[in-house]
C-alpha cells in the first residue's frame, strides 16, 4: 500500500491526498483517516460503516452485503494515524467462481481419461474374468439344483496364472465340494425319509401294541388292585376272626380250667384226705381221679397258651400291641425263662447249661415280651431234644447282646431253615412230621425280637441240633429320660410290702361284689373268693352293679367289660364320677385287652381272662389293705425324668402322685398331703434329716417308704419312733 511510503511529518492534508489515490482501485470504494487522538482526518469515496471505536474494541472489519470494512491501525502503518478502507467484494465471488469452474472441468477431463485408460487396460485383464466367472457360477448353481446334472463351471475354459486364476480356482475347487455335499446331503435326505417312513409304520405298529397292552395293564391292574383289597379284607376277616374266636373260647376256658383247679385243690385239700384208700381199687380210683383232673388243668393251660398264641399274632398284625419299655439286666430275664422252663427239664432228664457272660450292661425293653421270647425257644428246643442237654448262652458283641439257646436234638434241614419264622408254619412238620402247636411261637418271637431293633436267625442241620439267636442292643444312648432302676422291681416290692402290712392287721370281712353275665365264671369266682374268707355278692351287668353298690357299698368290684345292659367300662365310669362311690376298688377281669381306657377311667387294676387266681387274690389283698381307692404317692428326686416317668406309671397303676424335686418341697409336700407312701432318692432323703423330723410327726408312723439308693437297689421301711 503506498500510504507505507508517506514520508515522516507529512502533514494531515497530504496523507489524505495520498490516500485518496487508492480510489484508482476498483477494489477500494472508499476511506476515512482518523488521528491518535480519534478525531477523522479526512475520507473519501463511500465511508466505512466500520467506527473507530469499533476498532479500539478489538472488531477490526465489517462485512455487509457486498461491502467490507477494514481497519489498518497505526502500529501497523507505523504512523501516528488509524485508516479504515471499504472494499467491494461483489467482483471477487464472480471471478472466484469463474477459477473454481475451470479447475472443475480440468478434472473432469482428466478423470474422464484415466478412466478410459483403465478400461482399456483392466477390462480383458480383470472385468472379462470376472463376469464369466459370475456366468459361469450362476450355471454351475443352476445345474447343482437339477440332480445328476454336472455343472458346466467345472470344464471352464478360462486358464489363467495370476491371482485371479488361483481366486477361480478356488471358487470352482469351493463350489464343487460344494456341490458334492449337496448331492450327499440329498441322498441322506432320500435315506432318511425312507427311513423316517419305516420308523412311522414302526411307531404306529408299536403304538398300537403299546395301546393294546397298556389296556391290558390297566385293566390287570384293576384287576390286581380288586384282588389285592379283597386280600387285605380276608386278611383282617381272619385277623378279626382269629381274635373273635379266641376271646370267645377265653369265656369257657375260664370256667373249665379254673374249676378244673378248684375241683383239683379241694380234692387234694379236703375229699382224698377223707377217703380210706386201705382199699386197692379205692386207692388206684383216688391216683386216677387226681391224675385226669392234672391233665385236665395241664391241658387247659396248654390251650391257653395257643390261644394266646393266636391272639399276640392278631394284636400284632393289627398294631396293637402294648409296649413297657424299661431298663432290664438280661440275666433277670434269662432267669425268669428258666424257671418257667424247669419242670420241661424234669420231664425229659434233660440238662440246662449256662454260659452268660458277666458284667453285661442293662438293655432297654419289654421285659414281660422278652421272658415270653425265651420261654418259646427254650420249650422248643427241650421239645425237639430228646436227650442230650440245651445250652442258654449270652454274650456281648459290639453294641449288641448275643442270647443263644442251643440244643443237641434233631435239627432242621437246610431247605426249612427259611420257613421257621413263617406264620403258621408246625415246627413239627418241618422237624418230625408230627404237628404240635399253633405255629405261632417263633413267628411271635420274630416280631418281637425286631420291634426290639435286635435280629433273630437259626443255625441248624438235620441231625445235628438247633442254635436259636437273637440280638438286643444295648441300652447305652438309647434314652437319656429312663431311670436307673427297674419299674418292675419297684411296683413289685411296692405290692409286697403293702401286701405284708395288710396282713398284720385283724380285718372284718370285706365284701366284694362279683359282676360278669356268664353265670359260671361267678359261681367260679364266688367259690373261690369264699374260700379265701371274702364276702361275696352278685351282679349280672353294669346297670345291676350300679344298683347294688348304691343299695350296700362293696369293699371292692370285680367286674367284667362285655356285658348286655351296661358294659364294664361304661359302669365303672358311672362309679368313679360318684363322689359315694369313686372311692370303692375296681378290678376288671376280661377278654377285652384295653388296659389304657381302663386306667383313664379310674379302675385299680386290669386282668385278663382266663383267670389267675393267684394274681386275682394278691391284688385282691393290696387293694382292700389300702382301704379306698385313693393312694397318696409322693415321689422325690433331683432327677426329673426320674420324677416324671415314676409319676406316669404310678399313675397308670391307680395311684395319684405328688411330685417334689429338693428337700424343702420334700417336707412341705409331707405336711399338706399325707401321703400314704414316699418314693425318694436317698442322698436327697439323707441330706433334707426327714427321718428325724416325721419320727415326731403324729400319724406319720404308718407311712411307707421306698427308698432309690445309688446302687439301684430298693430300701424299704417304715418311721419308727
Amino acid at each position: 500500500m503506498a500510504i507505507h511510503n508517506t514520508p515522516a511529518g507529512a502533514s494531515e492534508a497530504e496523507l489524505l491526498a495520498q490516500v485518496s489515490k487508492l480510489k484508482v482501485n476498483r477494489l477500494i470504494l472508499g476511506g476515512a483517516l482518523y488521528n491518535l487522538g480519534g478525531e477523522m482526518v479526512g475520507s473519501f469515496g463511500e465511508s466505512p460503516q466500520l467506527s473507530l471505536a469499533q476498532v479500539k474494541q478489538a472488531d477490526a472489519s465489517f462485512y455487509q452485503g457486498s461491502r467490507y470494512d477494514v481497519a489498518w491501525l497505526a502500529d501497523e502503518l507505523g504512523k501516528d494515524y488509524t485508516l479504515i478502507l471499504r472494499h467491494d467484494t461483489s467482483f471477487i465471488r464472480g471471478e472466484l467462481l469463474a477459477y473454481i469452474g475451470r479447475i472443475a472441468g480440468l478434472v473432469v477431463i482428466i478423470s474422464a481419461f484415466v478412466t478410459l485408460v483403465t478400461m482399456l487396460v483392466i477390462e480383458p485383464l480383470v472385468i472379462t474374468p470376472i463376469l464369466q466367472l459370475r456366468k459361469d457360477l450362476i450355471l454351475a448353481g443352476e445345474a447343482a439344483s437339477q440332480e445328476g446334472e454336472t455343472p458346466e463351471f467345472y470344464c471352464s475354459s478360462i486358464r489363467r496364472r495370476d491371482e485371479l486364476g488361483e481366486v477361480i480356482m478356488a471358487f470352482k475347487q469351493m463350489f464343487y465340494q460344494v456341490h458334492q455335499a449337496i448331492a450327499q446331503r440329498k441322498q441322506a435326505q432320500k435315506a432318511l425319509k425312507k427311513l423316517n417312513e419305516e420308523l412311522e409304520a414302526r411307531v404306529a405298529e408299536r403304538t398300537a401294541q403299546l395301546a393294546k397292552a397298556n389296556a391290558e395293564i390297566v385293566a390287570l391292574n384293576e384287576r390286581l388292585k380288586a384282588e389285592n383289597q379283597y386280600l387285605l379284607e380276608i386278611d383282617q376277616m381272619k385277623t378279626d376272626f382269629l381274635s373273635t374266636v379266641s376271646h370267645e373260647l377265653r369265656t369257657p376256658l375260664t370256667s373249665v380250667l379254673g374249676f378244673a383247679k378248684l375241683i383239683e385243690k379241694k380234692l387234694e385239700d379236703v375229699i382224698f384226705p377223707a377217703v380210706n384208700t386201705e382199699n386197692r381199687k379205692t386207692k388206684r380210683a383216688v391216683e386216677q381221679v387226681g391224675g385226669n383232673i392234672s391233665i385236665i388243668v395241664s391241658e387247659g393251660e396248654r390251650l391257653t397258651a395257643l390261644i394266646n398264641d393266636v391272639l399276640d399274632i392278631a394284636k400284632m398284625e393289627a398294631g396293637k400291641i402294648e409296649w413297657k419299655m424299661e431298663p432290664l439286666k438280661i440275666e433277670e430275664v434269662i432267669e425268669h425263662a428258666i424257671a418257667a422252663t424247669s419242670a420241661l427239664f424234669q420231664n425229659k432228664g434233660l440238662r440246662l447249661k449256662q454260659d452268660l457272660e458277666p458284667g453285661l450292661p442293662e438293655i432297654i425293653g419289654d421285659r414281660n415280651r422278652l421272658i415270653q421270647v425265651l420261654i418259646n425257644l427254650i420249650s422248643n428246643a427241650v421239645k425237639f431234644t430228646p436227650q442230650g442237654s440245651v445250652t442258654c448262652k449270652l454274650r456281648k458283641t459290639n453294641h449288641h447282646i448275643t442270647i443263644s439257646i442251643i440244643d443237641t436234638g434233631i435239627g432242621i434241614t437246610p431247605e426249612n431253615r427259611s420257613k421257621v419264622f413263617d406264620k403258621f408254619r408246625q415246627l413239627g412238620d418241618t422237624l418230625t412230621d408230627r404237628p404240635t402247636g399253633t405255629g405261632l411261637g417263633l413267628p411271635i418271637c420274630k416280631q418281637i425280637v425286631e420291634y426290639h431293633g435286635g435280629q433273630i436267625w437259626v443255625e441248624s442241620g438235620l441231625g445235628k441240633g438247633s442254635n436259636f439267636s437273637f440280638t438286643l442292643p444295648l441300652a447305652s444312648g438309647l434314652s437319656k429320660n429312663l431311670p436307673n432302676f427297674n419299674l418292675n422291681t419297684l411296683l413289685e416290692q411296692l405290692q409286697v410290702s403293702v401286701s405284708s402290712s395288710s396282713e398284720s392287721s385283724q380285718q372284718p370281712q370285706k365284701t366284694i361284689l362279683v359282676v360278669d353275665d356268664d353265670a359260671p365264671i361267678r359261681t367260679l369266682l364266688t367259690q373261690e373268693l369264699e374260700a379265701h374268707g371274702y364276702q361275696i355278692r352278685q351282679a349280672k351287668d353294669g346297670l345291676e352293679a350300679i344298683k347294688q353298690t348304691k343299695q350296700a357299698k362293696p369293699d371292692l368290684i370285680v367286674m367284667d367289660v362285655m356285658m348286655p345292659q351296661m358294659n364294664g367300662f361304661d359302669a365303672a365310669a358311672v362309679l368313679k364320677n360318684d363322689p359315694q362311690t369313686q372311692d370303692i376298688p375296681i378290678i376288671i377281669l376280661s377278654i377285652v385287652e384295653d388296659q389304657e381306657r381302663g386306667y383313664r377311667l379310674g379302675i385299680d387294676r386290669y386282668l385278663n381272662k382266663p383267670i389267675n387266681t393267684e394274681v386275682l387274690l394278691q391284688n385282691i389283698d393290696l387293694l382292700l389293705s389300702q382301704v379306698t381307692s385313693k393312694r397318696e404317692v409322693l415321689v422325690v428326686d433331683e432327677d426329673v425324668p426320674t420324677v416324671r416317668l415314676l409319676t406316669e406309671v404310678l399313675r397308670t397303676k391307680g395311684y395319684n402322685v405328688t411330685e417334689a424335686f429338693n428337700g424343702q418341697e420334700f417336707q412341705e409336700k409331707m405336711a399338706s398331703v399325707s401321703p400314704d407312701l414316699v418314693i425318694a432318692n436317698t442322698d436327697l432323703w439323707q441330706q433334707s434329716d426327714v427321718l428325724k423330723t416325721l419320727r415326731f410327726e403324729k400319724g406319720m408312723e404308718n407311712v411307707l417308704f421306698i427308698l432309690l439308693a445309688g446302687n439301684k437297689e430298693l430300701g424299704i421301711g417304715r418311721v419308727r419312733k
